[in-house]
């Protein structure tokens, strides 16, 4: 099976499941998507990345939301998203 990454926060995805509304042809991860594949909000990507951020790898707010930005733009989903990094 051929693995492919989110197109929003590079998560790789292994299988259906993973992929947003279990649709092995969505771009977007269940992470990144609501209960029906639909892509979030830019907002509420960087806030779920950011809540990430915070728990696994113990930063202060604002570090943890400057990275998540950082990624973010990485993604087509945001490449032309012009937030303040």
């Amino acid at each position: 099976m051929l693995i492919t990454v989110c197109k929003s926060c590079g998560l790789p995805m292994e299988n259906a499941e993973q992929h947003g509304g279990s649709d092995p042809l969505n771009p977007y991860c269940v992470y990144c998507t609501d209960e029906f594949g639909n892509l979030k909000t830019y907002d509420e990507v960087l806030q779920d990345i950011t809540r990430y951020m915070l728990t696994t790898m113990k930063l202060e707010y604002e570090h943890a939301q400057r990275m998540a930005k950082e990624e973010m733009i990485k993604h087509p989903a945001w490449r032309s998203h012009t937030r303040q990094v």
